[in-house]
């Protein structure tokens, strides 16, 4: 099954490095049920900290006074960003029951979650950093979802992304660094 999981990823990098695209693999449904079941709540445990201390210490140094974290589940690193002095932080995410773990773990005065497909996001406000947390990944074109949320971003805001070293990765990277200035 190895040889078969390298052949699909070496599929799937191609068919980004190529068109940019891949079809989404999973339905609403079956992220709420991941979500209900248990599934990521491996994302609490000490294995993912080392990524989510440099997403907290990128926020931490570039202090910003609002936040959004695209595809936040259920708010694992919002509990984590709260020692960093924003004024707004909002999480969104495409499935209702990670949004109701996140709000009750979570939510304060200055904290919200919100229900919403990040590739149909559309908002009029503007943040100074938006997080792709382990995400870019599971979008059919990732590199049209970040150009579409540089309107979100304030004059000298900031984005972060995070993702595993796999090979399909590479290819979303490649994309990314076609359309933005990479710091690190």
């Amino acid at each position: 099954n190895e040889i078969s999981q390298a052949i699909r990823s070496g599929v799937k990098f191609l068919l980004w490095r190529t068109t940019g695209k891949w079809e989404s693999r999973q339905s609403k449904e079956s992220w709420n049920q991941e979500f209900v079941s248990g599934h990521w709540q491996r994302l609490k445990g000490i294995e993912e900290l080392g990524h989510y201390s440099l997403i907290v210490g990128y926020a931490s140094a570039l202090a910003p006074k609002s936040i959004l974290d695209v595809c936040c589940g259920q708010g694992v690193l919002a509990g984590y960003l709260k020692p960093v002095r924003y004024e707004r932080y909002v999480g969104i995410d495409f499935s209702t029951d990670a949004i109701v773990q996140a709000s009750t773990a979570h939510a304060d005065a200055r904290t919200s979650f919100s229900v919403a497909d990040a590739q149909a996001f559309d908002s009029k406000e503007a943040y100074d950093l938006i997080v792709f947390n382990e995400c870019l990944y599971y979008f059919r074109n990732p590199a049209e979802v970040i150009r579409k949320y540089l309107n979100n971003l304030t004059p000298n805001g900031n984005i972060i992304i995070s993702m595993y070293g796999a090979l399909e990765n590479m290819a979303v990277w490649y994309l990314v660094q076609r359309d933005l200035a990479i710091v690190d």
